[in-house]
């Protein structure tokens, strides 16, 4: 498949391909955006490493990896993010849903926002899914972007994206860490969180959109700070 051009910017759909890119464009772009993202994910301890003839259990089931590419727009900073195919793992006996705030919850909260004067903080949380173990148990055989690593077997630890799974186990590890801090889900929308605030007389608002975070209160700040030590 050719590359696509975003941005004036050639994205590769391979990892040879953009190796090829940054040989042609005499610089190491995509090649440092992958090492970013093969870090990240090791840092994590997402993956357990075996020797090439490794066998696996019967219950256990083969996915494909790929890097898929990416420019943002903001600043043209190429992105790289490890990508398992999910797509030919049978999942049927794991739950995978995995609810998002509703949309006229956001508009009930912006009101909330405007009369009770409040803050509002969006927030992004990087590599979220890898921040939890998925119950699948998957294994896959490791590409040139693993380095050292090419040719062995993997066992997938994390909830890696791309497994039908991993949003679950996101929300669930989320819902985990906010009832830590001391919100309960609010009984017209399970993904809107809510916590009386004793000091300020009022009630503070969190909406989860997978990785998304929109944070409604008088300090906002405070809510990042206590959900960043996790």
């Amino acid at each position: 498949m050719p590359n696509k051009v975003k941005y004036r910017v050639k994205v590769p759909n391979n990892v040879r391909k953009a190796l090829m890119l940054d040989k042609q464009n005499n610089n190491t772009l995509w090649a440092d955006a992958i090492m970013k993202e093969m870090t990240a994910l090791n840092k994590a301890k997402c993956f357990e490493y075996f020797p090439p003839h490794h066998q696996f259990g019967k219950d256990y089931q083969y996915t494909p990896l790929r890097i898929i590419f990416e420019v943002k727009k903001e600043d043209l900073c190429r992105k790289a993010r490890l990508v398992a195919g999910g797509h030919v793992v049978d999942s049927s006996m794991y739950e995978s849903y995995s609810s998002v705030v509703q949309s006229r919850t956001l508009r009930m909260l912006q009101t909330i926002t405007v009369n009770e004067n409040m803050r509002v903080m969006t927030s992004d949380v990087g590599n979220a899914f890898i921040q939890t173990f998925t119950k699948e148990k998957i294994f896959s055989r490791c590409g040139k972007e693993f380095g050292k690593h090419e040719g062995c077997l993997i066992q997938i630890r994390k909830a890696q994206y791309g497994l039908a799974t991993s949003a679950r186990q996101w929300s669930l590890a989320l819902g985990d860490v906010l009832r830590d801090t001391g919100f309960t889900p609010s009984r017209v929308d399970p993904d809107l969180w809510i916590r009386l605030d004793g000091i300020n007389n009022c009630y503070d608002y969190i909406a989860t959109h997978v990785d998304d975070l929109i944070i409604v209160s008088k300090n906002s700040e405070k809510y990042i700070d206590s959900m960043k030590k996790h």
